[in-house]
């Protein structure tokens, strides 16, 4: 599964712009949603440094998508994990 027949979220325009889709503006609707309610969680005793917030989650995304990348590339079609079932 390459890039090539993977799910776009922005609209290329000819001019060189792009713009979001209807469905990369729901996405980021829903995952805002759901850091916000994990920050609300992590505060309900005490507030934390918003610069280590944010940093933790944007590595979570790259982890995530790193790993994703890995995987596509390296396993073969269908598989998850590098580990046997």
């Amino acid at each position: 599964m390459g890039d090539l027949m993977a799910k776009s979220y922005f609209i290329e325009h000819a001019s060189g712009d792009s713009e979001w889709t209807p469905e990369a503006r729901d996405m980021l609707a829903r995952a805002s949603g759901v850091v916000r309610a994990f920050l609300e969680r992590e505060e309900a005793s005490d507030p934390v440094v918003l610069r280590e917030f944010d940093f933790i989650f944007k590595e979570a995304v790259t982890n995530i998508v790193s790993d994703e990348s890995i995987r596509r590339r390296c396993l073969p079609d269908g598989e998850k994990s590098f580990r046997p079932n």
